[in-house]
């Protein structure tokens, strides 16, 4: 039995026994190849949702690092338009856009291993600080939580304005604008959504404690091909749609022609596909 249809039995299980529709979402936290929730899920959502169809109870099996606050309140809504009663089970890792989601079901049940943990996004940008030793391109996350923290501190010591211009020079006004909007935002979904299992096949399938490092993938064999599964979306009436990258990495030496010969080792990405997929149980 492969490990895809081992979950539609256990969401069926988890179905009769929880008197629910059952949906499962995990985003996958391997290291290296790391996916968060989005505004992409929601469509596919929208799907599982309308062949589900309005029923009493609905209950999300959510695993997630977190993600996109504003995904997060959109799956809510979207969730509790089909339902009576919406509940979250976190088998696991529950965290920051994944707590949001909880906050706004009838009830959480969790494992004894399972965490929620601080709603602290972060915001992505390509204003974002420039990251030391990768491409022009790449920028780095920055925690709203820490910036506000940061200030917070400052603030005690009379230090605030001081604090905010040095900053500044380390990360763009946009970005600092879009941190500052996005706490506040935090606290008034929070604020609004309060008002109103075997999970170890889906970690071993998406390799979730096996880091990711492309320069060393394929430094034995040279060239490989590569399908990695980093997000899934699964539910007994519509089937699965996995987030996928597909490609193949290649390897090549190459030796410098000034100066002493030295040889350095490149690493190509050719990256085929890297989107949601439907896949089909077997």
């Amino acid at each position: 039995m492969s490990d895809l249809t081992a979950r539609a039995d256990l969401l069926a299980q988890i179905e009769s026994q929880r008197h629910a529709k059952a949906i499962l979402y995990a985003t996958g936290d391997r290291d290296g190849l790391e996916t968060r929730i989005g505004q992409d899920v929601i469509d596919l959502f929208v799907d599982h949702l309308d062949d589900i169809g309005p029923v009493e109870r609905i209950a999300l099996l959510l695993y997630t690092s977190g993600g996109n606050t504003s995904a997060a309140w959109n799956i809510v809504n979207l969730v509790r338009m089909f339902c009576d009663d919406f509940e979250v089970i976190a088998p696991g890792k529950c965290m920051s856009a994944g707590t949001l989601i909880s906050l706004g079901a009838d009830r959480i049940v969790m494992t004894k291993q399972a965490t929620l943990g601080p709603i602290d996004p972060t915001i992505q940008h390509p204003l974002g600080p420039s990251i030391p030793g990768a491409s022009p391109d790449a920028r780095a996350g920055v925690s709203v939580e820490a910036v506000n923290g940061y200030l917070d501190e400052m603030k005690k010591g009379g230090l605030e304005g001081t604090a905010l211009l040095d900053l500044a020079k380390q990360v763009h006004p946009l970005v600092l604008g879009q941190i500052f909007r996005s706490r506040q935002q935090i606290r008034d979904l929070a604020h609004r959504l309060l008002k109103p299992q075997d999970i170890k096949s889906l970690s071993n399938e998406m390799e979730l404690r096996i880091p990711f490092q492309m320069n060393t993938y394929a430094a034995r064999t040279g060239a490989v091909d590569y399908s990695f599964t980093r997000a899934v979306i699964e539910s007994t009436v519509h089937g699965a749609h996995h987030f996928v990258s597909e490609g193949r990495v290649e390897t090549t030496e190459l030796t410098t022609v000034d100066g002493p010969a030295l040889k350095q080792t490149a690493v190509q990405d050719q990256r085929t596909f890297d989107g949601w997929r439907k896949v089909h149980v077997p």
